[in-house]
């Protein structure tokens, strides 16, 4: 329907929320259509990876759809801390001790839920083993998909799991004496 006839899927009540958008790119066009007929603001929320055929896609989209960049769940947000300390204050005083602090979670628990990290489905499972398959998944998908949909060239998934392994203990070590 997307590809034939892509305004019958704006028609309805409105906000309307458009998952996996860049599986029907058209969508967008018809939607910055939509939005310069009606000139309302907040009408769509287009969900979905950010990789996206642009060349599918005849307007950037400048002054109509608007970008924001979703994030997981902090501990605030999931109430799992009191806001007290931020991670900012974590970096700047590595000497601090937390436990207590931040919430009602010990220092196991808080590695814990930083490994876990804050994926609305982690939320919705009870086992602990099966809330950090979220963030494997979601490094596996990475490796074994996105990297090579950006720009259609295959990329082997095991040499991008070794690179983003190699960084991610460069970046965490950096500045340490």
């Amino acid at each position: 329907m997307a590809n034939i006839k892509p305004k019958e899927l704006l028609k309805g009540e409105k906000p309307r929320l458009i998952d996996e958008w860049q599986l029907a790119p058209v969508l967008w066009d018809a939607i910055r259509d939509d939005v310069d007929e009606s000139s309302n603001k907040g009408q769509y929320i287009l969900t979905g990876s950010t990789i996206v055929d642009e060349s599918k896609i005849t307007h950037t989209g400048t002054g109509r759809i608007h970008r924001l960049t979703m994030k997981p769940f902090t501990l605030f947000e999931s109430g799992e801390s009191n806001g007290k300390i931020s991670i900012k204050e974590l970096f700047d005083n590595p000497n601090l001790d937390v436990d207590g602090i931040v919430a009602d979670l010990s220092i196991e628990e808080l590695i814990f839920a930083s490994c876990r990290g804050g994926w609305p489905e982690c939320f919705n499972i009870e086992n602990k083993e099966d809330q950090l398959l979220i963030a494997e998944s979601y490094i596996d998908n990475i490796c074994k998909i996105d990297v090579s949909e950006i720009d259609n060239t295959h990329r082997d998934p095991d040499l991008v799991r070794t690179i983003l392994r190699s960084y991610s203990r460069n970046i965490s070590t950096l500045g340490q004496k």
